[in-house]
């Protein structure tokens, strides 16, 4: 499980560094510590962008990309929804 998000941190990191809407305050630090794990920047640049965010939440296992209707027990996915406050919903 460790390797796995130190893969996806590496993964976001280099996606969060081609992005050219992030400011650059962070005075010639790193985005992640010398273990791979993510650090304070790391995470202030991912959490300012919501789609990335949950996108990142889903590859790390900590909200899940599947869910099935209690009430037809089909599989439900993300959509985009204007609507709701969060933009997403299942």
């Amino acid at each position: 499980m460790v390797q796995r998000m130190k893969q996806v941190v590496a993964e976001y990191k280099d996606r969060l560094r081609n992005m050219h809407s992030l400011l650059r305050f962070s005075y010639g630090r790193g985005m992640v510590r010398k273990d791979s794990a993510p650090n304070r920047i790391f995470l202030v640049y991912l959490f300012g962008h919501q789609e990335l965010v949950i996108h990142f939440l889903k590859d790390v296992g900590l909200i899940w990309s599947k869910v099935q209707c209690n009430i037809c027990d089909r599989d439900m996915s993300w959509s985009a929804d204007p609507h709701c406050t969060e933009g997403i919903r299942w």
